[in-house]
């Protein structure tokens, strides 16, 4: 059953190597079956998911600072042309990783927090940049926080349970709060044209394949208002296009000496990606709040 619009019927199914992903007819929401534990996911968010990753992560996390900087800047002025009237101050990264997203928006005067669950990229978040990170959503719905913006980006589909990950959104955003998730369109040009071999395949790690219509859908089930997506941008890096064509290629993608110092030399080279995949969706909380004590 289709965990987005409880169509009864998995569909087609896509073959991503030993992986298959089942794919709604009704929606067209793609997710990895069987759906892994939330542990057997955590797991996988080691410092090796961040250093010369084959398994959908990257190259060299760390060392593409200047594209993630790049990359939050452009988010940033995105969530800052979609906010309300009212002034808004206090903003949540889910998915912090090492903090650049919050180190770059802490300096364009937002208050800052941020979630992540990789132990190794809190702590070099922590030696960095001095930010104490979350291990998850529940710590801040105890609390009782409230946020003006939540960011999501590349989070959502790493996620075995999305729609409980929203809920916990929707109860620390403040009533009109923003809510911008970045992911990829399964029913984009890109992803038809690919099919099997469609970047974002990219078992274990990505659970979920969402379309325009499965977030839309998911998003107003969950009582978010004045859904709106546009075509996202950003900078990659030619190293991590390199270590994605070599996973695609090989399960024992080359790793000899002088392929290495090439993708070192190529992760400092920034590549715009102008494909029509990348989704940017912002959406807004209900205006009423929503009381954190209920959730417990």
């Amino acid at each position: 059953m289709c965990i987005i619009c409880h169509c009864p019927s998995a569909g087609v199914e896509v073959d991503a190597g030993s992986y298959c992903y089942a794919v709604c007819p009704d929606c067209g929401h793609g997710w990895l079956s069987p759906l892994p534990s939330k542990e057997a996911a955590l797991s996988l968010y080691g410092e090796a998911y961040f250093k010369g990753s084959n398994q959908g992560g990257y190259l060299d996390y760390e060392g593409d600072e200047f594209i993630h900087r790049h990359n939050a800047r452009g988010r940033l002025k995105h969530i800052e042309n979609a906010r309300s009237r009212k002034r808004m101050s206090t903003l949540l990264d889910v998915g912090a990783s090492v903090g650049f997203f919050l180190d770059q928006a802490r300096s364009a005067g937002w208050q800052v927090e941020g979630v992540e669950v990789s132990s190794w990229a809190r702590d070099r978040a922590a030696a960095r940049f001095g930010l104490l990170l979350y291990k998850n959503l529940e710590e801040l719905v105890v609390e009782g926080a409230r946020f003006d913006v939540v960011t999501l980006a590349q989070v959502l589909e790493h996620i075995p349970d999305p729609r409980k990950t929203l809920e916990l959104v929707k109860r620390i955003l403040a009533p009109e709060g923003v809510l911008f998730i970045e992911t990829w369109d399964r029913e984009s040009l890109p992803a038809r044209l690919l099919r099997g071999h469609w970047q974002q395949l990219s078992p274990p790690s990505v659970v979920h394949l969402f379309s325009r219509r499965s977030i839309a859908h998911l998003l107003q089930q969950e009582g978010f208002d004045s859904v709106r997506m546009h075509m996202g941008y950003k900078l990659v890096s030619a190293g991590f296009v390199l270590n994605l064509l070599r996973s695609k290629m090989s399960a024992t993608a080359d790793r000899s000496p002088v392929s290495a110092r090439l993708s070192s030399f190529l992760s400092r080279v920034p590549l715009p990606y102008l494909a029509s995949d990348l989704l940017w969706v912002i959406a807004r909380a209900p205006q009423d709040p929503v009381s954190p004590i209920n959730y417990l």
